[in-house]
């Protein structure tokens, strides 16, 4: 949004030139290629830059705490449960909020049943292949 501002002053005329608007531009992508660049070198910087994800569920139990850190509501909270196919909130065993905005959830395993493995005789085919 503010590179779409920045240059729409450009354009409008409110600047002396079209110079003046792309050296606002380029500063600002200069400036953004530098945070970034420094925050993959510097996990001190990137810890500084990028927040933590933030488990907003865990076992099916609501965080309010996180949510109210986050100033989200219930209501969102259970549109984006629904838009990752959760129909109740006890099918989730964490959902993490990404320091992009994103909503990560993993579901509990239904029915107590194992996790799959390389062993399972549909994995090695029959026996004696």
């Amino acid at each position: 949004m503010l590179v779409a501002d920045a240059s729409s002053n450009a354009m409008q005329g409110e600047y002396k030139s079209i110079n003046d608007g792309l050296v606002l531009l380029s500063t600002l992508i200069a400036w953004n290629f530098g945070l970034d660049w420094l925050s993959y070198r510097s996990p001190m910087v990137e810890r500084f830059l990028e927040p933590v994800p933030e488990a907003l569920v865990r076992h099916g139990r609501v965080n309010r705490r996180a949510m109210k850190r986050e100033m989200i509501t219930r209501e969102e909270l259970d549109g984006k449960l629904r838009e990752q196919g959760v129909e109740d909130i006890a099918e989730v065993r964490i959902a993490r909020l990404e320091s992009d905005g994103t909503l990560s959830v993993f579901k509990v395993r239904g029915g107590g049943e194992p996790p799959p493995t390389g062993d399972s005789p549909r994995a090695s085919g029959p026996p004696g292949a």
